[in-house]
């Protein structure tokens, strides 16, 4: 994606055609999934878009080839990622799990999740450590 490195670039897309294919199986991991998003969108480094970590991340979820734990909790993270700009993807990962456990809250001392925009579309609700933290 981001061609900084002719050799590694080489090595890369030789190994997503083999994924998109099917020759080769993968097992992506959230925490590399994360990580692509904190390195593709740091400022420091590739400073990509939001649509444009979001577009490159959900193409790579679904390859033939991609075996992932939760992939629609993954697209429902990346969906809130697009929309929510306060919210990191680590964030969106947590409303998307606490909805796919059916959970009502995330225990956080990060205010992005009370955005108005971010309460209009999940019903899960942030409470601060030492608050009365909502049942699960």
């Amino acid at each position: 994606m981001t061609q900084d490195n002719a050799v590694l670039s080489e090595h890369a897309t030789a190994l997503f055609a083999e994924i998109e294919s099917g020759v080769t199986d993968v097992y992506l991991a959230e925490s590399v999934l994360v990580e692509a998003e904190q390195v593709l969108s740091s400022a420091s480094l590739y400073h990509l878009a939001r649509s444009d970590v979001y577009e490159a991340l959900d193409r790579v979820i679904d390859l033939p080839g991609v075996t992932v734990s939760f992939r629609s909790s993954y697209h429902r993270a990346l969906d809130l990622y697009l929309r929510h700009n306060p919210l990191s993807l680590m964030d969106c990962l947590c409303i998307a799990h606490a909805e796919r456990l059916r959970a009502v809250g995330i225990v956080s001392f990060d205010r992005g999740y009370d955005g108005a925009a971010v309460r209009a579309e999940t019903a899960v609700r942030r409470s601060e450590p030492g608050s009365a933290a909502p049942r699960i």
